[in-house]
């Protein structure tokens, strides 16, 4: 029996029901890599990052190393919650919540080819990573992790 695309969409998409990610993960974006502890931090973006097309080709890994690709994005409201955000909705950058829609095929990486996605980021993104504080300590301790929980658990204490 198949899914009416209302539905296939609602299953698929993080906003109303999750797919079955576990967090915390990472998130590959042009060339960033973020560490997502959090359904709320895949729920909002700014403005001006969402025109940037932050969430095309996003790629999740989550903590099973498992990989879901974000397929669109769909503005859902809005966010004036305290004064930061007000200050920037008056800016022309405010806070939106957003709606992530995935593919319905998710697939496992290997953890190397976790690795290379995120020393892809130290090569493409060179100038960020080389301004941060302990930064060779960092991608020494990253390409000596044996799992993706020694990975994420890098990037939680950086």
């Amino acid at each position: 029996m198949s899914q009416s695309s209302d539905e296939t969409r609602r299953t698929n998409t993080i906003g109303s029901a999750t797919p079955a990610l576990h967090l915390p993960a990472l998130g590959f974006s042009q060339g960033m890599v973020l560490l997502i502890r959090s359904p709320s931090v895949m729920r909002e973006c700014t403005r001006l990052g969402f025109k940037r097309g932050f969430y095309k080709d996003l790629a999740i890994v989550d903590s099973e190393r498992k990989r879901f690709q974000v397929v669109g994005a769909h503005k859902i409201r809005t966010l004036a919650r305290n004064l930061r955000e007000i200050l920037e909705l008056l800016s022309g950058n405010p806070h939106w919540q957003v709606e992530l829609v995935f593919s319905p095929d998710s697939s496992t990486v290997a953890l190397e080819k976790v690795k290379e996605l995120i020393f892809d980021s130290f090569q493409r993104e060179k100038d960020f990573w080389d301004e941060k504080t302990g930064f060779e300590d960092f991608r020494d301790r990253i390409k000596a992790a044996n799992s993706m929980e020694q990975i994420i658990q890098t990037f939680e204490n950086y």
